[in-house]
C-alpha cells in the first residue's frame, strides 16, 4: 500500500481531480434545484445569459473585485438556485431562497465562501436594490460587498432578459462607442430581443444596478442575425442552383 506503484496510488488516480469534482457538484445543485424550482428552465437559461454577460464584461477590460474564476463560480450558483425559494411561495422567494441556500451546506468541490457568495448575489437578483449598509451586506469586507453587489447586478440582468419564454438564448457585448447621457455607453445585443416586448420594460428597469456598478449608461438593442443563403457554398449550393435553373421562369426577348 505505500510507493509510488502501490495500490494506493492506483484508487487515488481513479478518483474524480479538480475540474471533474466541480462539475459532479455542479451536476448536484443543478439536482436539488431542480426538485425545488417550478421552473428550473428559466434557471438554466438565466445561468448561460449571466455567464455570457459576465464574460463578455472581462472580455471589454472590466474586472471585478473578486477572483474572476470564484467570482464567475458564484455567479453560476446563483443563477441556478436563484428560484429554489419558490417552492415555498412566490412571495418574497429571493429571501427565502437566500436563507436555503446558505443551509443547503458546501458540495464537494465548491469553496464555501464561493456558495455564501451564491446566497447572497441570489437575494438581490430581485426587490430592493443592494447597498453596503444592507444588514445582510454590511458585515462583510468592502471588496468583498463591491464583488456581490456587481455580480447581483449582472444577475438582476439576465434574469429580467429571460420572461420566462426563452425567447433570449444569446447575447453579446458590442464594440464600438455609443453615447448616452453623454458617456460612454455599454452595448449589449440579444438576439430575440424586441424594445417592443412585454419584457422589455422590465429590462430597462433592472440593467439600473448594473449602471451603478460600471458607472456608464447600458443599451439592449436587438442582435443583428445575419442570415446564410441556402446557395452560399457546399454540395447543397449546387442542387439548389440546379433546381432553381428548372424552375425560374423563362423570359423572351
Amino acid at each position: 500500500m505505500i510507493g509510488p506503484a502501490s495500490l494506493w496510488q492506483v484508487w487515488r488516480a481513479a478518483l474524480p481531480q479538480d475540474e471533474q469534482i466541480q462539475v459532479l457538484a455542479t451536476r448536484r445543485m443543478k439536482l436539488w434545484a431542480h426538485g425545488l424550482d417550478p421552473d428550473f428552465a428559466h434557471s438554466e437559461r438565466v445561468a448561460s445569459l449571466a455567464l455570457q454577460l459576465y464574460d463578455g464584461l472581462l472580455a471589454s477590460g472590466w474586472q471585478p473585485s473578486a477572483a474572476p474564476i470564484s467570482a464567475r463560480s458564484s455567479l453560476l450558483a446563483a443563477a441556478l438556485l436563484h428560484d429554489v425559494g419558490k417552492s415555498k411561495g412566490d412571495k418574497g422567494h429571493h429571501k427565502t431562497s437566500f436563507d436555503m441556500i446558505r443551509a443547503h451546506g458546501n458540495p464537494l468541490g465548491w469553496k464555501p465562501g464561493d456558495l455564501q457568495r451564491a446566497a447572497l448575489i441570489a437575494r438581490f437578483h430581485r426587490g430592493a436594490l443592494p447597498t453596503r449598509k444592507h444588514k445582510d451586506l454590511r458585515d462583510l469586507l468592502p471588496d468583498e460587498q463591491k464583488a456581490t453587489i456587481q455580480l447581483a447586478a449582472i444577475l438582476r440582468l439576465a434574469n429580467a432578459l429571460d420572461n420566462h419564454d426563452g425567447r433570449i438564448r444569446r447575447i453579446q457585448i458590442e464594440s464600438g462607442q455609443m453615447k448616452a447621457q453623454g458617456r460612454e455607453a455599454l452595448i449589449i445585443a440579444a438576439e430575440g430581443y424586441s424594445p417592443l416586448s412585454a419584457s422589455a420594460q422590465t429590462i430597462a428597469a433592472e440593467r439600473h444596478l448594473l449602471e451603478i456598478v460600471l458607472h456608464r449608461p447600458v443599451i439592449v438593442k436587438p442582435m443583428k442575425v445575419v442570415t446564410r443563403q441556402p446557395w452560399a457554398k457546399g454540395a447543397a449550393s449546387k442542387e439548389f442552383r440546379r433546381k432553381f435553373r428548372r424552375t425560374r421562369p423563362i423570359t423572351l426577348a
